[in-house]
Order: C-alpha cells, then structure tokens, then sequence
C-alpha cells in the first residue's frame, strides 16, 4: 500500500511546476541637476523633491553646478555611466546642458519660462523626443494688463536684462508680442550688460518712460542692483513692476509670478508618469494657470501713486509696513 503511494506521488511530481522566483524590480535611479542656486530654481526644488518623496521615488545623485560648466559636463557624464533612469532638469540652462551631454537620457525639467522659444520643444504639444516637462510661463498680455491696472497711463515700459539671458529674452519678445495688440502700448528693450552701469542706465532711462519692468533674470534681482533700480525710481518717481518672485515685498510696485513651489510638485508627477513608461515626447508642456500677484502699497506712497480698489481686491498679497512718525 505505502509502495504504491510512493508511486502516485512519483508520477504527480512531473507534473507539478516548481515556482519560480523573479527578482525584485530595480528601484528607478532618479538625479537632479541645477545650473544654478536662483531663488526660483529652489523653490521649484523643495516641491520636486516633497512630490518625489510622497511617491517614494528615490533621488540617487544632485547637481549643483553653479554655472560651472566643465563641472557640471563632468558631472552629467557620470550619471550616464552610473546607470541613471532619469534626470530632473530645473530651470532653462540646466535642460539646454543636460539634453545636450545626455541626449538618450529621459528629462523631466520644471522651471523653463519658454521652452517652445529656447528650443527644448517644437511647440506645447510635446518635445517629439525624451524630454518633458512643465514651464513658468505667464500669459504676457494679462501680465501688462495688470502692470496697466497699477500704472496708470502706462504707454512706454522699459525691460531691464542682461543679452545672453535666455529667460528673460524669452520673457521680453512674448511681452513685445502681447503689446503689439494693445493700443499705445510699446515695451523698451533696455539691455544691461553689467550691473555696475545701471546707475548710468537708469539716469538715462526713467525719463523717458512711464515704467520699468523686472523680469527674471538672475544677474539683476540681486540685492544690489535692485537696491540702485528701487532708489532710482523712488528718486524719479516712476513704478517699478516685476515678473520675478524675489522682487515681491522689495520694492516693486506690482510682481505677478507663478508658485514655483507648486511648480516643483507637478514635475514630480510626470516624473513618476514616465517612470511607469509613459511616452515623455508625447505629454503636452504644462503651464500653471494660477499667478500670484503681490501689491506694495508702501511702494505706491512713495512715488505718490494711488491703486485702483479692484487691483488690490485681485491681489493675493498686499505688503505694508507700519512707520513712525
């Protein structure tokens, strides 16, 4: 009897398949890389990097490059032999750079004012290629509709940026652009090729228009040269209005930008989006819809300047401080 149990058994064992045992699926290698520390790029970081670990996507390696670029090559060429799955490119530079030294490299970039116009994409459609991303774009005519709101009679708007800025050149023809479709309305393109001569630029400059208009462009919303902008215009009496965060409760009159934080937590997403095999050349260019707009009504007093009650309802922030007489 037990003999022939023995031989039942026998004969099922063929036919019973072993379990195989698959490994573990490798943890995606995930980088970040940052031409530069500008307040932006940062912000946009510290929300990528809450996404990403809200999703548990491990970051292995961050570039700092802070505008050195041997290094940053360098750098980047290691991660390609390092094996990594995809890299997170924050601001305009920074994706330029990294398609360039890793072009068979997916790229999720964030921060990118116009990526259509730097060449990263053909058009908001999609990059057709293995780039995607989302951008700080703001749509320049509500942008001067709003500087027009806040300054009264505004018809000459000065732009200040370095040449060689990609950013603020971006900023500057979309907002040449827009202004073409409002009546009476012309954007002055005053180029500053060295900080150190804004004092002499601005001298020659205010007189001859109703505004002038800080976009983002890192060599000039430091704290210096927007010390020389802001006590300048005081001085003349004209407004100042920006486009860049940092200027917001500094000085400027009116700053309408995007959450860069926020910004940040979106790129996360298609960062797990093309993790999971989704196509990055075939997801459309993200644009925030939402702005903040961040009214100085010590920045009014000063130059004499009344706002109108409907700008500041449309403000997310008005700043003022107490003085004592």
């Amino acid at each position: 009897m037990r003999l022939s149990l023995l031989l039942v058994v026998a004969a099922l064992l063929p036919l019973t398949a072993p379990t195989e045992r698959r490994p573990a699926p490798r943890p995606a290698r995930v980088a970040i890389f940052l031409w530069e520390n500008s307040p932006n790029d940062l912000e946009a970081l510290a929300g990528l990097r809450r996404g990403l670990e809200v999703m548990a996507i491990e970051v292995v390696a961050e570039i700092r490059a802070d505008q050195d670029e041997a290094r940053a090559r360098r750098e980047l060429l290691a991660l390609e032999d390092d094996g990594i799955d995809l890299l997170v490119a924050l601001g305009t530079r920074s994706v330029l750079l990294a398609r360039e030294v890793l072009p068979r490299t997916r790229i999720v970039f964030s921060a990118v004012t116009n990526p259509v116009l730097a060449g990263i994409a053909p058009g908001w459609a999609g990059s057709g290629g293995p780039i995607a991303g989302n951008s700080n774009w703001l749509d320049r005519r509500r942008m001067l509709e709003v500087f027009g709101q806040g300054v009264p009679g505004l018809r000459r708007l000065a732009c200040l940026r370095t040449p060689g800025n990609a950013v603020s050149a971006a900023e500057f023809e979309e907002a040449r652009v827009a202004a073409a479709a409002i009546e009476g309305l012309e954007i002055v393109d005053a180029p500053v090729a060295d900080p150190a001569e804004l004092p002499r630029l601005l001298d020659r400059l205010l007189p001859e228009v109703d505004a002038v208009w800080l976009p983002i462009d890192i060599a000039l919303y430091q704290k210096e040269p927007m010390r020389v902008l802001f006590e300048h215009a005081v001085e003349a009496r004209k407004p100042v209005v920006a486009s860049v965060a940092r200027a917001a409760g500094a000085g400027a009159l009116l700053t309408l930008s995007v959450d860069y934080r926020q910004l940040g937590l979106k790129a996360s997403s298609l960062v797990r989006r093309v993790l999971e095999g989704e196509d990055p050349g075939t997801i459309p260019i993200g644009r925030m819809s939402a702005t903040r707009l961040h009214v100085d009504l010590d920045a009014a007093r000063r130059i004499g300047l009344e706002l109108p009650i409907d700008l500041l309802l449309d403000a997310h922030v008005i700043s003022r401080r107490e003085y004592v007489k």
